[in-house]
């Protein structure tokens, strides 16, 4: 019960996407002239394109940053949970743990329609709660500490 704040987000795939991407662009254009440039990407200043590329890069990371800074769950009686998952309004529904003792956040039990979202509980200590789940093919591990 009670309130629970977001402090990390992990997810290996995207990790790995991420590296891969900031790789691409440290060298995108290195190996190749500026006319291939400019057939291949539609400029023949990799420089420019180099800092366009690193800079959404950031803008991105920055992103995802604030998502898991705005991300929390609060479990309230009743089996009602009150969570943002970076959304611009908090959202309430129905919580329970099903028999794997996961943890299953369901919009169609409140509201009859939405999802049914599992979590597995990998970690709950009086302080630190870690869920895993699936979302858009990618695995990730959120890590949460209840907020005092």
């Amino acid at each position: 019960m009670g309130k629970w704040v977001a402090i990390a987000m992990e997810s290996p795939r995207l990790e790995q996407e991420i590296k891969e991407a900031q790789r691409f662009i440290d060298t995108v254009g290195s190996h190749t002239t500026p006319d291939e440039n400019m057939a291949l990407y539609g400029v023949r200043d990799m420089d420019s394109l180099r800092t366009l590329l690193k800079e959404q890069m950031e803008l991105t990371l920055v992103e995802q940053k604030r998502l898991i800074d705005s991300t929390w769950l609060d479990f309230l009686k009743g089996g009602i949970i009150a969570s943002n998952f970076g959304a611009p309004q908090p959202d309430t529904i129905n919580w329970y743990l099903d028999d794997e003792g996961d943890l299953i956040l369901d919009e169609m039990k409140m509201k009859g329609s939405g999802d049914k979202v599992r979590m597995e509980i990998t970690t709950l200590t009086n302080d630190t709660l870690r869920l895993r789940f699936n979302e858009n093919g990618y695995s990730s591990t959120a890590t949460f500490v209840r907020k005092k």
